[in-house]
């Protein structure tokens, strides 16, 4: 069960961007990717803004207005994560947070070991 819901607090989070100024980039941070995915969302805009972190460490992925519902398993998750990936490097060559290959090994082993 994926609940998609909106809220107006955003003051309160901390988007993944932000998490990882600190250096690290967990697995745990895949796994909200690989639920969406499993139930067939397709998010068009997959980066580092677009995955909230609330007080709780609860993640949450936003602005879906470009976002549709997949038929099915296909390329188009590669192609979500490839440009998550994008958007980290883009973030790591402005200096903006710490990311290694490490962390993104990690982050994608998340994604794999998250049920659906």
């Amino acid at each position: 069960v994926v609940r998609v819901g909106f809220r107006v607090v955003l003051w309160v989070w901390a988007g993944l961007a932000a998490a990882l100024r600190g250096g690290g980039g967990g697995g745990a941070r895949g796994g909200v990717s690989a639920r969406f995915h499993g139930a067939g969302i397709c998010h068009a805009d997959l980066n580092a803004h677009n995955i909230q972190i609330d007080s709780r460490g609860r993640l949450y992925l936003l602005d879906f207005d470009r976002g549709r519902i997949m038929a099915g398993p296909g390329d188009w998750t590669r192609r979500n994560l490839e440009r998550l990936r994008r958007s980290l490097d883009k973030l790591l060559g402005q200096g903006v947070i710490r990311f290694d290959d490490a962390d993104w090994t990690a982050l994608l082993e998340g994604y794999r070991q998250t049920p659906a």
